[in-house]
């Protein structure tokens, strides 16, 4: 939330790549925002990885299993209904933010970045990853054509809610 140790317009590009996920306070959020605009040169990128709030719902579904104790049914609610993720037990992962997809635009948007792409990093094949990858050498003429069709499927809001992890790219304006 705080990059004071870099002055204004220190760089070319950030990656935001874990913070967003644990800023469950809306100010938080936007504070981290703002601050990653305020770091970046005229034309520079920001790179913010974001799990989308589908798919940290069913994360969250799938820890109830594992980890009852982590995980009560006002927890599922609250996930379900506002992104937020607060773990019940002392031990494992403690919050994260789940957002919606429009929520991730907003927020980047209002800190003043221009968006250029919001895509899922693992796509449609999401927990399918080892069948899709040995399809690599049991049909590699289906598999050239299903990674054509990854990742023209990539920015799809379906796939996005659904593909786990996420990454949205957003540029800064130009002097």
């Amino acid at each position: 939330r705080d990059l004071g140790a870099w002055p204004d317009r220190s760089f070319d590009a950030v990656l935001a790549f874990g913070p967003f996920y644990h800023l469950i306070e809306p100010a938080d959020r936007q504070l981290a925002a703002a601050e990653v605009h305020r770091v970046l040169r005229p034309e520079g990128l920001l790179l913010a990885a974001v799990q989308p709030r589908l798919s940290g719902l069913r994360g969250i579904v799938e820890r109830a299993q594992f980890a009852p104790d982590h995980v009560v049914p006002r927890t599922l609610r609250r996930v379900a209904d506002e992104g937020v993720f607060l773990n019940e037990s002392p031990t494992g992962f403690q919050e994260g933010w789940y957002p919606t997809l429009d929520e991730v635009d907003e927020l980047f948007t209002h800190s003043g970045l221009h968006k250029l792409a919001f895509e899922s990093l693992r796509g449609l094949m999401a927990g399918r990853e080892a069948s899709f990858m040995a399809l690599e050498e049991a049909n590699p003429a289906a598999f050239a054509q299903a990674m054509v069709l990854l990742d023209a499927t990539a920015a799809l809001p379906s796939v996005l809610d659904l593909g786990d992890h996420a990454v949205w790219v957003g540029q800064a304006a130009a002097l």
